[in-house]
């Protein structure tokens, strides 16, 4: 049995070829990328919409299959409503069991609906179990203007980051990411401005914030640490899926240039393609041209997370963490870690298989 915290155990996982031998358990932290679009009572309904062709929600066909456990099957329609107390209590209690020690949550100051977990999370009896990071994603979503997000959003941020029982630290330092658009979008110059919010996080909490570039951003005079939100591979034929071990190996040829291991769990974006047309099926739409790989097998992703943790402890370069996409980017990416609404809801103590399998390996 492998002690998650304390001690130090030894297995053997294959690196593309390499043997490798693990160090100590649990030194490296695991967070998990959440996209919280399952809200439909806030008109949040189309990414649920792009999974009601009948080839995503059949459980003789784990390979498509991509509806949560807590999800509703009406046959030609489904249901994914996520904004409910008791399912997000049930989600913190599985990633516990899981050993997923923290969820890093989009923040949308101009979507709110998009929030629901991150407040429920803040607010249910098990807010502790699993803490949180924040990734900010497009301008637009930190706030109206510059003003806006300096006085409004900032401080909404850094108030959850006070709270160190809560929020991600590594190393005595909050971790924050920061997605490429993110970057892109701002109005005005970004080294200012980001020297501002590192200087307003050090002012409130007492501590230099991780900062955290994804996707294009590997610039170590703007970050401390980058890295990517999903690998996707490269280009090919979208109806075709991949096997998974592709995808894994594609994560593995990545982390000598990042600074901090990202585990892609599934990516499939091909109910996008589908449900979503012409927004993602132009010359230019992600959907169109980007491979579609199978879902994991537990047993396979308990070894890539293993994997990416040997890597992590052997190559220390600032935050010791491990980052995977995604928990539940079901249309875009697929079924994440929990269980499927074939598995059944998860109790304490069995959290599913796949999570079974991560806490294995972590």
């Amino acid at each position: 049995m492998i002690c998650r915290r304390f001690g130090f155990f030894k297995v053997s996982v294959p690196v593309l070829g390499v043997l490798l031998w693990s160090g100590l358990a649990g030194a490296t932290s695991l967070g998990v990328f959440r996209w919280d679009g399952w809200n439909p009572s806030a008109g949040l309904s189309a990414w649920a919409d792009d999974l009601a062709p009948s080839q995503f929600h059949d459980c003789s066909d784990p390979s498509n299959y991509r509806l949560p456990w807590f999800a509703v099957d009406n046959g030609l329609t489904v249901t994914i409503d996520g904004n409910r107390q008791g399912v997000v209590d049930a989600e913190l209690q599985a990633a516990y069991d899981g050993h997923i020690d923290y969820f890093i949550y989009g923040y949308y100051a101009d979507a709110p609906a998009y929030n629901y977990a991150l407040n429920l999370h803040l607010s249910s009896p098990n807010r502790t179990f699993v803490k949180m990071a924040f990734w900010l994603q497009g301008w637009t979503h930190s706030g109206n203007d510059q003003n806006d997000f300096e006085q409004n959003v900032a401080p909404t941020l850094v108030n959850v980051m006070k709270d160190t029982a809560i929020y991600m630290y590594s190393g005595g330092r909050p971790i924050v990411f920061f997605y490429d658009n993110w970057i892109d979008s701002l109005p005005f110059d970004r080294n200012t401005e980001l020297a501002w919010f590192r200087s307003y996080i050090q002012s409130q909490t007492g501590a230099d914030p991780f900062f955290v570039g994804l996707q294009r951003y590997n610039d170590g005079s703007l970050f401390d640490g980058y890295s990517n939100y999903a690998d996707k591979g490269v280009t090919g034929d979208i109806h075709n899926q991949y096997p998974y071990l592709s995808l894994a190996q594609v994560d593995a040829r990545e982390w000598p240039s990042n600074t901090i291991p990202l585990i892609t769990m599934n990516w499939d974006p091909y109910p996008r393609y589908l449900g979503n047309c012409p927004v993602y099926c132009g010359s230019n739409g992600y959907a169109a041209v980007m491979k579609g790989y199978t879902p994991p097998q537990p047993s396979e992703l308990g070894q890539q997370v293993a994997n990416a943790i040997n890597w992590a402890q052997a190559h220390p370069r600032g935050a010791d963490t491990v980052i995977m996409y995604s928990w539940n980017e079901y249309d875009e990416g697929g079924l994440g870690p929990g269980p499927s609404l074939c598995e059944g809801a998860p109790t304490p103590g069995n959290p599913g298989p796949r999570l079974q399998a991560i806490a294995a390996a972590h």
